[in-house]
C-alpha cells in the first residue's frame, strides 16, 4: 500500500482562507465608528439623568409619605392593642419621629427622616409640632399632619383625630 503523504496548505491556498479588499474591511469597527457611537449614547445619557433624579425624588417622597402613613397606623393599633395612650412626636433636631407609650415613655417605632436616614428628606414639617397623643379608644389629642419634601417634591400625610390617614 503506499504511503499517503499529508500535506500542509501551501500558501497560495492560506491566501484564499484570508479575505480580500473590501471583505477584509467589514471585519471590524473603524474608530471613527466607534468614536461615534459612544459619542450618541453619551449625550443620551446626558439629556436622561436629570429626568432620572426627579423620578427618584417623586418615588423617594411618596415611599417614604407611605411608611409616614403606616406609623401612624400604628400608633393607633398599639394604642388599642395595649390599652394606653401612645405619643407621635417628632424631633426636628435629629429628624426622627417615634411612636412611644405615654406613661413608661418606651419608644415602639422609631423613623428617621433626615440626615444619614435611608429617606434623607430636605424639608420636613409635621403640626402639631409637640406631637399627639393617641388614646386606646381610637382618638387622637389633635390632627396630625406630615409635610416631606425631596427635591422640589412634597407630599402630605394627613391623620384624622378618628385615625383615618391620607396621603397626598
Amino acid at each position: 500500500m503506499p504511503s499517503q503523504r499529508i500535506s500542509q496548505p501551501s500558501a497560495s491556498r492560506a491566501d484564499a482562507i484570508r479575505p480580500r479588499g473590501r471583505a477584509r474591511r467589514l471585519l471590524g469597527y473603524t474608530a471613527i465608528e466607534v468614536v461615534l457611537v459612544l459619542s450618541i449614547v453619551g449625550i443620551v445619557a446626558a439629556t436622561s439623568f436629570p429626568k432620572l433624579r426627579l423620578t427618584v425624588n417623586q418615588t423617594k417622597a411618596r415611599r417614604g409619605a407611605t411608611v409616614i402613613g403606616a406609623m401612624i397606623e400604628y400608633a393607633f393599633a398599639a394604642s388599642q392593642r395595649t390599652d394606653q395612650p401612645v405619643t407621635i412626636t417628632y424631633n426636628s433636631s435629629n429628624g426622627v419621629m417615634s411612636v412611644a407609650d405615654r406613661a413608661s415613655g418606651t419608644v415602639m417605632r422609631r423613623l428617621a427622616l433626615k440626615g444619614g436616614s435611608e429617606w434623607a428628606y430636605q424639608t420636613v414639617t409635621v403640626s402639631p409640632s409637640a406631637g399627639v397623643t393617641v388614646f386606646p379608644m381610637g382618638l387622637a389629642s389633635a390632627a396630625l399632619t406630615v409635610t416631606v419634601g425631596s427635591g422640589g417634591f412634597t407630599k402630605t400625610v394627613s391623620a384624622s383625630r378618628a385615625g383615618v390617614v391620607r396621603v397626598q
